[in-house]
């Protein structure tokens, strides 16, 4: 689809990267994969984010799997978990969908350049067949 590289535990800012897209342009797409165990899983991927962003990356993307039956409760300690992050600029948090949610954060490596952080929730609870 494009010209350039992709790498998957790339090395990038202050560690590795699960997915790493880059062009002759440069950096285009940053994103960790994580399961959501509770806000604290939120957090981590956030600050490993917001290390990995270096002060030319725009954004970067945090994919959390949940395998919590009640997906509308993680929805919402999702979005009440974003504004709580290090970093979180206030009055940024939108809902870009139901699953999806985008705010802006101060990367670590220079306090001055933000970047907008996306976070993707996807339900991995297995349905069940029939009635137990």
């Amino acid at each position: 689809m494009f010209e350039g590289a992709a790498g998957g535990e790339t090395f990038q800012g202050d560690g590795k990267v699960d997915i790493h897209l880059k062009i002759s342009q440069g950096e285009v797409f940053l994103a960790e994969l994580k399961f959501w165990t509770g806000p604290e899983s939120l957090r981590a991927v956030i600050r490993q984010l917001r290390g990995r962003l270096s002060w030319r990356d725009a954004y970067g993307v945090a994919v959390l799997l949940s395998r919590n039956v009640k997906f509308t409760e993680v929805m919402n300690a999702v979005r009440d978990t974003i504004a709580g992050c290090d970093g979180y600029v206030p009055g940024t948090l939108t809902r870009r969908a139901e699953n999806h949610s985008c705010a802006r954060f101060s990367i670590t490596s220079d306090a001055s350049r933000l970047a907008s952080l996306h976070v993707l929730v996807f339900n991995c609870t297995p349905t069940r067949q029939g009635s137990e």
